[in-house]
């Protein structure tokens, strides 16, 4: 039950920040949450992809939306710093 809990809460202040950075599309929101979560991710492609699907679960209805959020979100945690 405290599992549950915790994540309700983490899907809630997802769901503000993504609001609060303007997100526009699901791509886009999924992009952002890649990029925040590249450092704890980036070399294991599977906890990626798994991470990726759990959460477009958790946040869209749609399935071309969480098809989008799971594209960008897999982007996102590629998605390195041009080097100078």
């Amino acid at each position: 039950m405290r599992s549950r809990t915790a994540a309700a809460s983490a899907a809630a202040a997802l769901t503000l920040l993504l609001a609060g950075c303007g997100a526009d599309s699901p791509y886009e929101a999924g992009y952002a949450h890649g990029q925040e979560r590249r450092g704890t991710l980036g070399g294991d492609l599977f906890g990626q992809i798994f991470h990726c699907a759990t959460w477009a679960e958790e946040q869209y209805e749609e399935k071309a939306d969480r098809n989008a959020f799971k594209r960008g979100c897999q982007h996102g945690i590629n998605d390195l710093p041009s080097r100078p």
